[in-house]
């Protein structure tokens, strides 16, 4: 699964941790009962353990201008809305 298909919609991410359950509660981003996750916490999701992972953070970190690793520093941003992070990640087709 890509990161686009994952946060298919508003209801599917979060500011402030990576994941959460569906009753906002904090949890790890490969946890089963995670229903949303923010950019980073996605890309953990879909693509950890993967030999895609790396690729991904990349593609992603260079699209931000990046250069210290990825954080959530940049989807926790306060005037950050989902549409710009559906845009990335679409048109990084991720």
């Amino acid at each position: 699964m890509k990161i686009r298909e994952l946060l298919s919609d508003e209801s599917k991410w979060t500011k402030g941790v990576v994941a959460r359950d569906k009753l906002g509660i904090a949890l790890g981003p490969r946890n089963e009962k995670a229903v949303c996750w923010c950019l980073l916490g996605a890309a953990v999701r879909c693509y950890d353990y993967s030999p895609q992972y790396s690729e991904v953070i990349w593609k992603i970190r260079k699209a931000l201008g990046l250069v210290k690793p990825l954080t959530s520093e940049w989807n926790d941003d306060p005037a950050r809305t989902f549409a710009e992070v559906k845009a990335l990640v679409e048109e990084l087709d991720v």
